[in-house]
Formats: structure tokens, sequence, C-alpha cells
């Protein structure tokens, strides 16, 4: 049996980062909120915490 196509579109090598000049770059947003059924799992809130906390935040300016 082969392996699954996201396993080998998801290898860990990191992507390649190319700058793109300023007025032609696009920002993305990447949003979080915990939905209604998130609710009731308790780790949805400290999860949403630490994507707002400084360690999170130094993950997205690392990794995007």
């Amino acid at each position: 049996m082969s392996s699954p196509p996201w396993t080998v579109a998801s290898a860990p090598r990191p992507g390649r980062r190319v700058e793109v000049a300023e007025p032609c770059r696009i920002y993305r947003d990447a949003g979080a909120v915990v939905t209604a059924g998130g609710h009731q799992d308790p780790d949805a809130q400290p999860f949403l915490d630490f994507l707002k906390s400084e360690d999170g935040a130094a993950i997205f300016a690392r990794w995007g």
C-alpha cells in the first residue's frame, strides 16, 4: 500500500521564502474563534489564548 498523497505533499522540509515588493504583497488573515461546538471542548479557549499570546505571535511571525 502506498502512502496517501497528503503525506508526500507535507514532507517535513521547509518551503522556500521569497521576497515580494511591497506594492505586490498580499497579506492573508488567519483569524480564529471558538465555535459554538468548540465551547464544549475545554482545550478550545486555552488554545485560542495561546494563539493570541507572545509565543503564538512568534510562531506566526516565523512560519506565517
